[in-house]
C-alpha cells in the first residue's frame, strides 16, 4: 500500500532565518572598492546586490521539489518466487513452482495534486525574498539618515565648541584687565563643558549609526556618505505589506491544495500482479498464468486526522489574510 508522507515544515520555517543570516554575513564579506562618497541609493543597491540570497532561494526551492519528488515516488515492482514440495504416498506427491511480479498503484491522482502545490511554494518563497528586500531597504535607509543626522550634529557642536574656546580666551584676557568678573569666565567654561559633553554623546550615537550601516556594507568600502539629513519620502505601508500579503495568499493556496491530496484512502495502495505457475503431480503436469489484484479494506477514514490538521492550518492562514490590511488599489 502506498503511504503518503506529511510535508516537512522545516523547509519553509528556516527560509526567512537563512535570508537574514546570509544577508548580514555576505554584506560583511563583499569587497567592492569605491572612493567616492556613497549616497543612500548606492548603499541600498549594494546591500541588495547579494547573489547569495538568490542562491538560498534556489536551493530552498530545490529542497521543496526534492521533498515532493520523494513523497510522490512510485514503489518499485516486487518479484515473488515460490516453490513447494509435498512428500508422502506416491499418489499425493506434488511439486509446485510459481513466479510473479507485483506493482502497486493508485487511482486517486494525489501525486499530480501534490505537484500542483509547487508553484505556490515557489511564489511564497519569492514573496519572502521580496519582503527581505523591503526590510533591508528600510534598515539601510534608516541607518544612512541616522549617520547623516548625527554627522551634522557633531559638526555643529564642534563649530560651537571652537567659538566658545575663542570667546573664552577673550573673556580671560578681559578678566585680567578687570573688565569682567570671574563669574562671567566660569559661566562660559561651564557652557564649554556642556557643549563638549553633548559632542561626545553625539559621537557615540554616530558610531552606533555607522555600525548599523556597516552590517550591510563592508567597513573598508565606506569612506564617506553624502545626501540629505532626512528622506524626501518614506517607504509606503503598501510596499511593506504587499510581499507579506502575497506570501500568505500562496501559503493559503498550498494548504487548501494539499488538503485535496488526502481523503481517498480506498483509492490508494492497489496492487496488480502477473506471473507463471507450474504444478507437477504423479498423475499429470500443468502450468498457467497468474493474475492478481489486491485492494485495501478501509473500515475508517485514516486520512481524517491529517485532513483536520491541514484544514486548521488553512483556516489559520485565511484568518491572517482577513485581518491583514489590503494595499490600496
Amino acid at each position: 500500500m502506498v503511504a503518503l508522507q506529511r510535508k516537512n515544515p522545516m523547509v519553509g520555517r528556516t527560509f526567512w532565518g537563512l535570508l537574514s543570516v546570509v544577508g548580514v554575513l555576505m554584506g560583511n564579506q563583499k569587497a567592492t572598492a569605491q572612493s567616492d562618497p556613497w549616497d543612500v541609493d548606492t548603499l541600498v543597491a549594494g546591500a541588495l546586490n547579494q547573489p547569495e540570497i538568490q542562491a538560498v532561494f534556489q536551493e530552498t526551492v530545490r529542497a521543496k521539489r526534492a521533498e515532493i519528488a520523494q513523497r510522490t515516488m512510485w514503489q518499485n515492482p516486487v518479484l515473488e518466487a515460490g516453490y513447494g514440495h509435498i512428500v508422502g504416498p506416491k499418489e499425493s506427491r506434488e511439486v509446485e513452482f510459481s513466479v510473479s511480479v507485483e506493482q502497486s498503484f493508485d487511482m486517486s491522482s494525489w501525486r499530480g495534486r501534490l505537484w500542483d502545490t509547487l508553484p505556490h511554494h515557489e511564489a511564497a518563497l519569492a514573496s519572502e525574498v521580496d519582503h527581505w528586500r523591503v526590510e533591508v531597504t528600510g534598515l539601510v535607509r534608516a541607518a544612512f539618515f541616522a549617520v547623516r543626522y548625527h554627522e551634522e550634529r557633531v559638526k555643529i557642536f564642534e563649530t560651537w565648541s571652537k567659538r566658545i574656546e575663542t570667546g573664552l580666551e577673550t573673556m580671560r584676557t578681559r578678566e585680567n584687565r578687570g573688565d569682567v568678573s570671574r563669574y562671567d569666565v566660569l559661566r562660559i567654561e561651564a557652557e564649554r563643558e556642556s557643549i563638549q559633553l553633548n559632542a561626545a554623546q553625539e559621537k557615540i550615537l554616530l558610531a552606533a549609526a555607522w555600525a548599523e550601516l556597516r552590517l550591510w556594507i563592508p567597513q573598508e568600502n565606506i569612506r564617506s556618505i553624502v545626501g540629505p539629513l532626512a528622506p524626501s519620502q518614506t517607504l509606503g505601508g503598501d510596499r511593506k505589506e504587499l510581499p507579506a500579503l502575497r506570501r500568505l495568499e500562496n501559503l493559503s493556496l498550498v494548504a487548501h491544495q494539499e488538503t485535496k491530496v488526502w481523503g481517498s484512502p480506498f483509492l490508494r495502495g492497489w496492487t496488480v500482479g502477473a506471473g507463471y505457475r507450474l504444478l507437477d503431480t504423479e498423475q499429470a503436469t500443468g502450468h498457467g498464468f497468474l493474475v492478481t489484484l489486491s485492494v485495501p479494506l478501509i473500515f475508517s477514514n485514516v486520512d481524517e486526522p491529517i485532513v483536520e490538521e491541514l484544514n486548521a492550518e488553512a483556516n489559520a492562514i485565511d484568518h491572517q489574510l482577513i485581518k491583514r490590511p489590503k494595499p490600496a488599489a
